[in-house]
């Protein structure tokens, strides 16, 4: 959503961690380089730190790091988890397909509870609504995707994983390091909760590992083309397939454009638009 021709006196950048995400870390590239601000925060997990570094002084600017350490502890509970009969209040079940999130609920509210539910595709109105009700107490679980790991702040005491394996557009595979901290760490508010709770209800040895272990640093950034490359004389669909081809140089790997090359040969044959309308259209950042 960042404009790069508006000029800031402060932008903030959050979860840069996100720069190395084959689908949609372009767009942390994108807004790293190409903001225009006096001042930018960037704010992200310590791997992603000596990258931005990178990216920052390829900009020619000066940079300062201010550390922020976790107020409230974190803490892998020894009991294993099973599913319903030890859900609490204050709990946030996290699974990873809409399905599941709504059958897990249907379980929960089948014993007498109320349930919120929060999953990507939920409309941003519908989830703010699902959000206030767990926030003000009118339900007391939560069953979440892993949306609920960025940019939600809930008084939630404890995360269960209910799975740990999730679909990332390619293939179903086993949750990284990175991906069970950012979401454990959604435990424990500070104000709410002295210390945050983690738990699994399958593969507990896993879950355990993986929120002690140490994530290994980000090496590359994903990078989109150039829009001004869609100026070239020949049909956008075809400058894509080009810059596709192109092999990736030093920090940086370009992120896949197949989708948007399918979309864009669908509209060139079936909705002709000027090139630089269509290139913003089929890489908006969803």
């Amino acid at each position: 959503m960042l404009s790069e021709s508006e000029w800031y006196d402060v932008a903030i950048i959050d979860e840069c961690q996100m720069i190395a995400d084959s689908e949609r870390g372009w767009a942390w590239t994108q807004a790293m380089l190409g903001v225009a601000a006096s001042t930018v925060h960037a704010c992200m997990a310590p791997e992603a730190e000596g990258l931005i570094i990178q990216l920052i002084e390829e900009c020619g600017d000066t940079w300062e790091i201010v550390r922020h350490h976790r107020a409230t502890p974190l803490e892998m509970e020894d009991a294993s988890f099973v599913f319903p009969d030890d859900v609490r209040p204050g709990d946030a079940l996290v699974v990873f397909s809409r399905r599941s999130v709504l059958q897990a609920a249907s379980i929960l509210e089948d014993t007498g509870r109320k349930v919120s539910v929060i999953y990507g595709a939920l409309p941003y109105e519908a989830r703010q609504a699902e959000t206030r009700k767990f926030a003000t107490g009118e339900t007391r679980i939560v069953v979440a995707t892993d949306a609920i790991g960025m940019g939600m702040n809930l008084p939630v005491k404890r995360i269960v994983f209910l799975e740990n394996q999730k679909f990332d557009g390619v293939s179903k595979r086993e949750l990284n390091a990175s991906e069970v901290k950012q979401i454990a760490g959604r435990a424990g508010r500070r104000g709410y909760e002295e210390k945050g709770l983690v738990n699994a209800s399958y593969d507990w040895r896993a879950v355990r590992y993986k929120l002690g272990a140490k994530v290994e640093s980000i090496l590359r950034a994903r990078t989109a083309m150039p829009p001004f490359l869609a100026q070239m004389d020949q049909p956008l669909s075809g400058i894509l397939q080009d810059w596709q081809s192109l092999p990736d140089q030093g920090i940086y790997q370009k992120t896949s454009m197949n989708r948007a090359i399918q979309l864009c040969i669908w509209l060139e044959e079936n909705c002709p638009l000027d090139k630089e309308t269509m290139l913003r259209g089929i890489t908006i950042p969803l």
